[in-house]
């Protein structure tokens, strides 16, 4: 006798672990590394569970990312997630500053600063915001003032000790030559 459909025991859905570059992840990822060489802004939509997010990750892991010796961390990439239940600038602020991870207790003015600072320290070349949609007018507001003191602090070094200014030495490329003209 055969058994009902109900009664069949069929596999559980198994989530794979791989990445397949599609046609899609090669044109999104094409945008990305164009925002990333020519300083621009860019808002990518797409209908969900096209692999925005999976692109994304894939860019941050094959950016060149690494931390030295030293204990200096470069990251050419920072990728994070938009907050999507707060309005407030704080909200977006307190994510990025998570993902260096540390959310250091300051006000919202210092908490700036220090993120333009650690993001020229870090050598953040694009910043990519997953759920973007998810942003208001504070976070845009934010994100314009992050970029524009980053790009003032591009020309200027940033080191705050001997062992730092000598690892700023030794990085590959002069944050010069990676400014836009």
């Amino acid at each position: 006798m055969i058994p009902h459909p109900s009664e069949q025991r069929r596999p559980s859905f198994i989530e794979a672990s791989d990445f397949l570059e599609t046609a899609f992840e090669r044109r999104f990822q094409g945008s990305l590394r164009h925002a990333w060489q020519y300083r621009s802004w860019h808002i990518i939509a797409a209908v969900p569970g096209s692999g925005k997010s999976w692109g994304i990750g894939d860019m941050v892991l094959h950016s060149g990312a690494c931390k030295e010796a030293t204990g200096l961390t470069r990251l050419p990439i920072l990728a994070v997630r938009a907050p999507s239940n707060s309005a407030r600038d704080s909200a977006l602020a307190t994510t990025l500053a998570a993902a260096f991870g540390i959310v250091p207790r300051m006000t919202g003015a210092a908490l700036h600063v220090w993120l333009v600072q650690e993001m020229a320290r870090d050598g953040v070349e694009c910043l990519i915001l997953d759920d973007a949609h998810e942003l208001t007018l504070p976070h845009l507001a934010l994100l314009k003032e992050l970029t524009d003191k980053l790009y003032c602090f591009r020309g200027k070094k940033i080191c705050y000790n001997k062992r730092e200014e000598a690892a700023e030495n030794r990085r590959s490329q002069p944050c010069e030559s990676r400014i836009r003209k």
